[in-house]
């Protein structure tokens, strides 16, 4: 069997029949300074050369050089500015190897996954007709349910709590008299004077009246000096003592002080009058509230479980109630589907959530007053 011959590779001192370059047969040479060589090559600088020999491409065996060959193109491609390739040098001269970037050298971390809430389970109609003590699970659900709203307005009434100051409660003591003057007769040429009553309110709080003024002792240092006691009128924002009206006709039959700017306080208030016959009078005093406070209507209290309240406290309670009827339109975040008691205290099955403070203004009413009711004799 004749095998193929293999033609000896190329060598670089057996040139070709033909030279690569220089003038074509047939063809006049280039004439003038330049060399022989066609379009100047000869001035060009020679390729690279190419290894012959042994494991290079042009040697008799062929089979390493082209293993080689192969090997490098299915090498992949190094980006020059890739991170995760490019070495680095430890202290001690060595290469460490970087492996795959970790999820927290990432400069974009997935977002923390919310928490899913339980939804209340409620149970089939057909298994409370066949376990009749289904029953007591549901009743659990609600007493559940109480509870929560029960807790959410404890938190608000602890937080609320905690921002304001701590307060102490004192007891206020409110005193009440009056005293009588006969008039006297115009005898010799006096003077004479009508019958005159006189009506004093006053108070003090009660740990002001328990003191007792220590004794003087040369022994001892003398006692630091007390300090401001508040005054009695610094309680109320207004005082009005409504006299009887068929003794001192609709134009004076009321005493009014209300609190202003330009307010000096007092320590009680007097109110003196003509007569000697006896008058029932009745006295309303308006406490000062910081900050103020407001009375609810009375539908609105019952059903939120509060009656006087700041316009915040009042807000949450509203805003709980909302939120445990699960009010809130779903689709519609900003929008408030009212429940049939709620629809009959506002006049609207439903309102925007901006709304709530100006729908609300129009079921606050001032605080009710401290009422005495008091006979002159």
């Amino acid at each position: 069997m004749s095998m193929p011959q293999q033609q000896p590779p190329y060598q670089a001192n057996n040139p070709p029949s033909r030279p690569i370059f220089g003038p074509t047969p047939g063809f006049p040479a280039a004439s003038g300074p330049f060399n022989s060589s066609s379009h100047g090559r000869n001035e060009m600088p020679p390729p690279p050369s190419v290894p012959f020999g042994p494991g290079g491409m042009g040697s008799a065996g062929g089979g390493g050089s082209r293993a080689a060959l192969t090997a490098a193109l299915k090498r992949p491609a190094i980006m020059p500015n890739s991170p995760a390739q490019t070495p680095q040098l430890m202290g001690g001269g060595q290469q460490q190897q970087r492996g795959p970037l970790s999820p927290a050298n990432t400069s974009q971390q997935q977002p923390p996954k919310k928490k899913k809430k339980l939804s209340e389970k409620s149970l089939h109609p057909g298994i409370k007709q066949i376990v009749p003590e289904s029953q007591a699970y549901m009743d659990l659900l609600a007493f559940e349910k109480k509870l929560d709203y029960t807790i959410s307005r404890k938190r608000i009434e602890i937080q609320e709590a905690l921002r304001k100051p701590q307060k102490i409660k004192k007891k206020l003591r409110i005193f009440v008299s009056h005293t009588f003057m006969p008039g006297k007769l115009d005898t010799d040429g006096g003077d004479g004077s009508f019958p005159m009553w006189e009506l004093r309110v006053e108070g003090r709080l009660l740990e002001d009246l328990n003191k007792q003024t220590p004794q003087a002792d040369a022994s001892r240092p003398a006692p630091e000096p007390p300090k401001s006691r508040r005054k009695f009128s610094s309680f109320f924002r207004s005082l009005v003592i409504e006299l009887d009206r068929g003794l001192y006709g609709p134009d004076n039959h009321l005493v009014e002080w209300h609190r202003s700017a330009t307010t000096s306080e007092t320590d009680g208030f007097q109110v003196k009058r003509i007569g000697e016959q006896n008058v029932k009078c009745v006295i309303m005093l308006m406490l000062e509230y910081t900050p103020p406070h407001y009375k609810l209507d009375m539908r609105l209290a019952k059903l939120l479980g509060t009656t006087v309240g700041t316009k915040a406290n009042i807000f949450n309670h509203l805003w709980i109630y909302i939120k445990r009827n699960k009010l809130q339109d779903p689709e519609h975040p900003e929008w408030i589907n009212l429940d049939n008691p709620l629809a009959i205290i506002f006049g609207v099955n439903r309102f925007r959530m901006q709304e709530t403070a100006q729908r609300l203004q129009s079921l606050l009413y001032p605080p009710d007053p401290i009422v005495i009711h008091h006979l002159i004799t």
